[in-house]
């Protein structure tokens, strides 16, 4: 019998995230170790949990049937956890967040040097998907969780403040490229988030002629990927100017589409307050 709680809870990465290498970043781990731990699993129970296809991870009726039947249960042993480490914190003070990469590195580390001051230890969990924000908080699994406002319904016990907003233009590197102007953007390869996204479904409804005229496109999952990538020099990409480089040479769409950033939290806290007063500076 398979008792090795890290294998379920590798497994219920994988099987919420429909991916390894989304699991891998929610973990902090490879997607090496997160195959491994799928396989041990999948030996221990003698039961193949998942299949592959073009869309990602599908759950066999094996998988499906485990994780229906441990999800009430890792929840239960996820807030226990929790109710351990917040009787720890209180002694401690520690402080935790749960938000995407790129929020971490560009909102969250200056909030960070405040912290060290007050020798507060700072914890952020690393999560894809804004509802397992939401969930995070509503569990009390982290004080705060920063989200897009995609209009995410939030229980009623929930609060949420807006932050910032976040403005999406075109981006390339002049090292690369010599873009002239919007019209030239179709003659270069596109880097865009992936067609099955949000932010990519409101990118379509303004630019479908860029979308649809383009050389080519590059579709990532993620805004730091389209980054990444157009650092590089693989294309144009589209992304929120606050995220971009000051190397990155910029090109104003004539609609800029916005994002509001939101603070989701159960109770104001002085965490929360110290944090809003960092990125206000």
């Amino acid at each position: 019998m398979a008792i090795n709680f890290e294998l379920y809870k590798v497994f219920m990465a994988a099987a919420t995230n429909r991916s390894f290498s989304k699991a891998a970043e929610e973990l902090f781990v490879t997607q090496s170790a997160i195959s491994q731990s799928i396989s041990k699993l999948e030996s221990e129970l003698n039961k193949k949990l998942f299949e592959r296809s073009k869309q990602g991870l599908i759950l066999t009726d094996d998988g499906k049937f485990l994780l229906e039947n441990i999800s009430s249960g890792y929840n239960i042993l996820m807030q226990a956890e929790n109710k351990v480490k917040t009787a720890t914190r209180k002694q401690s003070s520690s402080i935790k967040i749960a938000c995407s990469p790129l929020i971490y590195k560009h909102f969250v580390i200056p909030f960070l040097s405040d912290c060290i001051k007050k020798n507060i230890s700072v914890s952020a969990n690393s999560l894809i998907s804004d509802k397992d924000k939401v969930f995070f908080v509503k569990e009390g699994l982290v004080d705060f969780s920063i989200i897009k406002d995609y209009g995410i319904p939030v229980d009623l016990d929930l609060m949420s403040k807006k932050v910032f907003t976040l403005n999406y233009i075109f981006f390339y590197n002049p090292k690369f490229f010599n873009v002239k102007n919007m019209d030239d953007i179709i003659n270069y390869p596109l880097i865009i988030k992936a067609s099955d996204t949000k932010g990519r479904k409101e990118f379509e409804k303004i630019y479908s002629n860029i979308s649809i005229n383009s050389q080519y496109k590059i579709e990532v999952s993620h805004d730091d990927l389209v980054i990444t990538a157009t650092e590089a020099g693989l294309g144009i990409g589209y992304a929120p100017r606050e995220y971009i480089s000051k190397d990155m040479k910029i090109i104003e769409p004539p609609i800029v589409i916005t994002k509001d950033i939101l603070l989701i939290y159960k109770d104001k806290s002085d965490a929360i307050t110290n944090f809003l007063k960092s990125i206000s500076k």
